[in-house]
């Protein structure tokens, strides 16, 4: 009888331990080590329809699903452009209790490299290094888990003046190339699918990173935040005289009519990811039903970039392989589409004075 008890005591303390653990392993909110969390850039609860991400749709196929995001591919990916000039900070969550998770940068060595922070729940967290054909170069930097992790899991990928860490399970392994050349401006995730059936990950989100020793980051405050109650009503104040804005939203404008001014276009809200640096728009990706619209007199457009863009213009309709010239001389509205897949936009140039 003692023994029956010791026994169902032993197991109880076992299965707390167990669900402790999986617990922390979702846990939320995780920390930064090597810098601090600026403005959320980015986040992604898959509850919409639409995917923010792109892939190459002859590798891989995703699908959103009860609120993830999921894949039966063996080895998936997901890119996303972000800009953020002093680094990033990356979490998400993985679903699939055996999926192993892989962020890629490219480092600015050459021939062009990657480094890889690399999440294998069974076996360890690593940073290592691959060429652009993802062949294994060296490992980095390792730290063992100390058991079998099971059981969906949160990870933080951080990249921060020149400096990777990457925590997850409790553990974390961190590397210093020595180097400032390392690509911001793009987020690469590679998977693996374990023995389950499918790839789920959840909950995405991209923050700017931050020195240590920088102030903490603060919202801004919504209007109605900032309206004062009734009763703390304050003397009126003298209004202060506004601050000239610039004649052209660079947010906004890609690319130069006929005489050198920046092109102001139209988004549609959906299917366009913009893409800042330096607080100027440098790039534009177009899929599903996105498009932009701009008012241009001109005879042609010289576009470069990638993919296969459908152009209309004066009710006529074109398709141009990017980087690619286009005929404009029947009209000044503009509509630019991707005609198949993803069409990514980095410069716009008119030529000729209709």
């Amino acid at each position: 009888m003692r023994r029956w008890i010791f026994c169902v005591c032993v197991t109880i303390a076992l299965l707390a331990r167990y669900d402790a653990q999986a617990r922390g392993r979702k846990k939320k909110g995780m920390e930064p080590k090597i810098c601090k969390r600026g403005k959320l850039i980015f986040e992604d609860d898959f509850e919409g329809k639409e995917l923010q991400w792109r892939y190459d749709q002859k590798k891989c196929s995703w699908k959103i699903a009860k609120g993830k995001l999921v894949t039966d591919s063996a080895r998936p990916h997901l890119l996303r452009d972000i800009h953020a000039t002093n680094g990033w900070i990356l979490q998400l969550t993985v679903e699939s209790p055996d999926s192993i998770t892989q962020v890629h940068l490219e480092h600015g060595t050459k021939p062009k490299q990657l480094l890889y922070l690399s999440v294998n729940p069974k076996q360890c967290l690593r940073v290592g290094r691959v060429n652009e054909n993802y062949e294994h170069i060296e490992d980095l930097s390792l730290t063992r888990l100390s058991s079998k992790a099971y059981g969906p899991y949160t990870v933080l990928f951080e990249a921060h003046e020149g400096k990777v860490h990457l925590s997850a399970f409790g553990k974390a392994v961190l590397y210093d190339t020595g180097v400032k050349e390392l690509t911001y401006d793009l987020i690469q995730l590679n998977f693996r699918k374990g023995k389950g059936s499918l790839v789920a990950i959840d909950d995405v989100k991209v923050w700017e990173a931050l020195p240590l020793d920088a102030p903490d980051y603060k919202e801004e405050k919504t209007a109605e935040a900032k309206d004062e109650k009734p009763d703390e009503a304050k003397p009126a104040e003298a209004e202060k005289p506004k601050e000239k804005k610039p004649a052209v939203e660079l947010s906004n404008a890609l690319g130069k009519d006929t005489e050198g001014n920046p092109i102001l276009w139209d988004f549609s809200e959906k299917g366009v990811m913009r893409g800042v640096r330096g607080g100027k728009l440098s790039k534009v990706t177009i899929y599903g039903p996105g498009q932009m619209t701009a008012r241009i007199k001109a005879q042609m457009l010289v576009i470069m970039g990638k993919g296969e863009v459908e152009i209309t213009a004066g009710g006529a309709t074109q398709t141009v392989t990017l980087p690619g010239k286009a005929d404009i001389k029947s009209g000044d509205i503009i509509t630019l589409k991707a005609k198949r897949g993803m069409v990514q936009i980095t410069d716009i140039t008119a030529e000729g004075k209709p």
